[in-house]
């Protein structure tokens, strides 16, 4: 019996020490596949924070490109728009230019017509001073003085040998220089 009862008792003891075993490999089995969960769970947030990670680097150079773009772009528009403005430029430059050759294409006519007024006035002033003293000398040879004919030439001198009747044709010396 006593070793029926010891039997049973290293039995029981078999048997709580395997109980116990089996209870420390289930915690020690639960501890393992909490750490090892624990450990993935760390690897996949460490895979996340390098996606993430990844993800902004991705979304930085994306950027980085972009402003990139935006200021080749700028360059270009910048470009563009200097040389719309140079070429505004010239054309303001052309038009003031054109526009000064108008104005003094303009007063050269001017200059040029007063410039034959003045030679056709003067002509007209030396031919008229040239009938008068004409006249003067044809009354003084014939002793004849008409002073309606005199005040009539001093008040208009338009009228011309055409108009009077009672001249002759111009024959003397001075009138021939006159002309010359």
């Amino acid at each position: 019996k006593y070793q029926k009862e010891k039997g049973d008792e290293l039995k029981a003891n078999a048997n709580q020490n395997a109980w116990r075993i089996q209870k420390v490999k289930t915690e020690h089995e639960k501890i393992v596949n909490d750490r090892r969960k624990a450990a993935e769970k760390k690897k996949r947030q460490a895979e996340q924070r390098l996606k993430d990670q990844e993800n902004k680097r991705e979304k930085f150079n994306q950027l980085k490109k972009e402003i990139e773009f935006l200021k080749h772009t700028n360059k270009e528009m910048n470009i563009i728009r200097q040389k719309r403005k140079d070429e505004f430029q010239r054309i303001m430059l052309q038009q003031k230019a054109i526009d000064k050759e108008l104005r003094v294409d303009y007063f050269d006519h001017l200059r040029g017509q007063v410039q034959r007024q003045r030679l056709q006035s003067q002509s007209e002033a030396r031919l008229h001073k040239h009938e008068i003293q004409e006249i003067l000398h044809d009354m003084s040879v014939t002793k004849k003085w008409d002073f309606k004919l005199l005040n009539s030439l001093a008040e208009n001198p338009h009228t011309h040998k055409s108009n009077n009747k009672k001249l002759r044709p111009m024959t003397h010396s001075l009138s021939k220089t006159a002309m010359a």
